[in-house]
């Protein structure tokens, strides 16, 4: 019976790993920005300061994208084109961000883009500390926590996650600049669009398998 449980488990795991590993996700891990991007506010110039920076912190090991702010403006980091696909077989998107030390005083904020449709996660403010990583701000893709803030005709927000042409995140925290004072260094690191964890899918089949062995016992005793 052990054996068959065993068998069981593996062909559990060995179905759900296809879609655990269908995740669109940017670690930057590596030595380059994997095709991100960051603008201003006016949408038409990139800014410079955007570099992959490595050791990150005991709470974000591993390299992350550092945003140094040269302009009084508003920046996004705007999405490589693996991101502009089809959401709608994952529940949810996330993203590590790390505070400006200077201190917050706005909020991040995600934007998904399909043709003229354009919808808005904010969060909250307090969500975010001052030179420390947040871990992870995450938004389920359901219609409710999203603000629709253009497009035409009836709003429907499964089309729009089902054929995302454009993902930005807003990482610009406070008002601050190089020129006119304290500069303003944000990090972004592991975004992602991703179904839910393996680790929380291994709890259940281990927590399943474990309390039928037990009602085993129990019923042979």
């Amino acid at each position: 019976m052990s054996r068959l449980i065993t068998l069981i488990v593996f062909i559990i795991i060995l179905s759900i790993a296809p879609f655990v590993h269908a995740q669109i996700i940017s670690t930057f891990d590596g030595t380059d920005e994997e095709g991100w991007m960051v603008e201003g506010n006016d949408e038409e110039h990139t800014l410079t300061g955007t570099d992959v920076t490595t050791g990150g912190s005991k709470r974000n090991p591993g390299g992350y994208l550092e945003v140094t702010d040269v302009e009084n403006d508003w920046l996004f980091a705007v999405a490589p084109e693996k991101f502009h696909t089809d959401w709608s077989p994952f529940p949810y998107v996330s993203a590590d961000i790390k505070g400006d030390s200077a201190g917050i005083e706005h909020s991040v904020a995600f934007f998904i883009f399909s043709g003229s449709e354009k919808w808005v996660h904010v969060f909250d403010a307090n969500q975010v500390e001052a030179g420390e990583w947040t871990q992870p701000l995450l938004a389920t893709l359901d219609e409710p926590n999203w603000t629709r803030l253009t497009g035409t005709g009836p709003q429907n927000f499964n089309s729009v996650i089902s054929n995302v042409t454009d993902f930005k995140i807003r990482i610009d925290l406070n008002d601050n600049n190089v020129v006119g004072g304290t500069a303003e260094i944000n990090g972004i690191d592991n975004v992602a669009v991703a179904p839910e964890p393996i680790s929380s899918i291994l709890f259940v089949v281990g927590g399943a398998t474990l309390g039928f062995r037990r009602f085993r016992k129990k019923f042979k005793n």
